[in-house]
């Protein structure tokens, strides 16, 4: 049995989504957001939803397929390298996304990271003999690990 979703393609852009509701009275219509991971060829996992005006797409009902869920996924792929982001794929069957941000900012965090890792050397001793990598910490992990250190 095939499944059929509703399909949003954005007159403006050429873009499309998968539609959630479409509330007449207000012609509007709620959408999915970008596909950003595709798991056992037709399951999605997508950005939150948003909201548009009916006018400004136009919808069709079609059949779920892999085909198509990976036509959006590289739909999400094409839009954010188009704005200069550096992606990384990961997985063959089920296929997910890390965007990293632009360029820029990825020299701006790892360049804080290390700045970070310079200023305190007793966290540093620390990580090192839990196996912790302060150069990928979050900002939680950072102070939890000086905490430890202060006591």
């Amino acid at each position: 049995m095939t499944t059929t979703i509703r399909l949003a393609t954005d007159t403006a852009t050429g873009h499309r989504y998968v539609v959630l509701a479409v509330n007449y009275d207000h012609d509007r219509v709620t959408l999915w957001g970008d596909v950003v991971r595709v798991a056992r060829n037709t399951s999605m996992h997508h950005e939150p939803t948003f909201t548009v005006d009916l006018a400004t797409v136009t919808i069709a009902t079609v059949a779920r397929t892999g085909v198509l869920c990976a036509e959006l996924f590289e739909q999400t792929m094409a839009k954010r390298a188009a704005k200069g982001h550096v992606l990384t794929r990961s997985g063959r069957r089920n296929v997910t996304v890390t965007d990293h941000g632009t360029p820029s900012a990825v020299r701006a965090r790892m360049a804080e990271r290390a700045a970070f890792v310079e200023a305190n050397p007793a966290l540093v001793r620390i990580a090192r003999e839990l196996g912790v990598d302060l150069t990928c910490a979050t900002p939680s992990e950072r102070a939890a690990l000086a905490a430890l250190a202060a006591e």
